[in-house]
């Protein structure tokens, strides 16, 4: 009997780190995360939003994530152009419609050809980023799986344990 609740103590012991949800202190180190908002996603990185050119920071060093990364930053200018062309040419064309309508007109549909690019450059834009961000944090995780070993034992305040990770 005493055996037996030894043997239960020894595995409730080890078994104590077993967790069903993967936690972002179970992420690899310097893994990019985002979150989903209308429109847009929020990139971060250990809790920090992230914007574009820190983002090109982080991944100069990993040339797919790079030249991606690259081509988000060239096409997120080209939304700004769209959309500032855009509006531009729909507030001339809302000024001078009523001088003369015609010119009016084609200047409204101008603007709003420049609107939609910028909207069309926008999504472009924020797949490259995400492709990316995939693409860069397959890469980081292949650098720290080389250096990490299949079982490891872990303790801290809340108790202790023997991790195994299967690959």
């Amino acid at each position: 009997m005493l055996s037996r609740v030894c043997i239960l103590c020894v595995i409730l012991f080890f078994c104590g780190d077993i967790t069903a949800q993967v936690t972002s202190n179970d992420l690899v180190r310097d893994t990019i995360i985002y979150r989903t908002n209308f429109l847009n996603r929020t990139y971060l990185l250990d809790g920090k939003p992230l914007t574009l050119p820190v983002m090109a920071f982080f991944m100069k060093d990993y040339p797919l994530p790079n030249n991606e990364i690259k081509l988000a930053q060239l096409t997120d200018q080209l939304c700004i152009a769209g959309y500032s062309i855009g509006s531009l040419f729909t507030i001339g064309g809302l000024l001078v419609s009523r001088q003369n309508k015609d010119l009016g007109g084609d200047l409204l549909q101008l603007g709003l050809v420049g609107v939609g690019s910028g909207l069309i450059f926008q999504i472009i834009s924020g797949s490259f980023k995400l492709s990316a961000v995939r693409h860069y944090n397959e890469e980081v995780k292949k650098y720290y799986q080389q250096k990490t070993s299949a079982i490891r034992f872990r303790a801290s305040a809340d108790g202790a344990g023997i991790v195994w990770f299967i690959r």
